[in-house]
């Protein structure tokens, strides 16, 4: 998929964001690993790109983690925990509602066919935090 979106975007004479590409390439292996789907799905544009669900959970999960470990002065001085000086409560606080739309679908399909019994093999991260928290 990834090949076939370069090839198409280098075909149709557009600009290659090398960042751009690689982040998705990079978000759909570790959603493959933890949830065993594929980021370019059969709804992808015509090109072979993500779509814009795709492109907006990315950007969450990537805005996430780079503000997962960035300085905030309330760190330091507990008073100031309320205030949000520097804006990172609420920045995460959307990333989260952003990669919560997505992720608790699938996690609480998920949790639903191993209670049926539908699902018994454990294949990706999410099967083995399910089966923990089942035991």
């Amino acid at each position: 998929h990834l090949t076939a979106w370069l090839y198409n975007m280098v075909k149709n004479s557009e600009p290659v964001d090398l960042r751009f590409v690689t982040r998705h390439y990079c978000g759909n292996a570790i959603k493959r690993l933890m949830f065993g789907t594929r980021t370019f799905s059969e709804k992808t544009k015509t090109d072979g790109g993500p779509t814009m669900e795709d492109i907006e959970h990315m950007e969450a999960m990537f805005e996430g983690l780079g503000f997962t470990f960035a300085f905030c002065v309330s760190d330091y001085l507990p008073m100031l925990t309320g205030l949000d000086l520097n804006g990172h409560e609420r920045i995460m606080r959307e990333a989260s509602a952003i990669m919560d739309k997505y992720h608790d679908p699938i996690i609480d399909e998920r949790i639903k066919m191993w209670r049926e019994g539908k699902r018994t093999q454990i294949e990706d991260f999410l099967d083995i935090f399910i089966s923990i928290k089942v035991e």
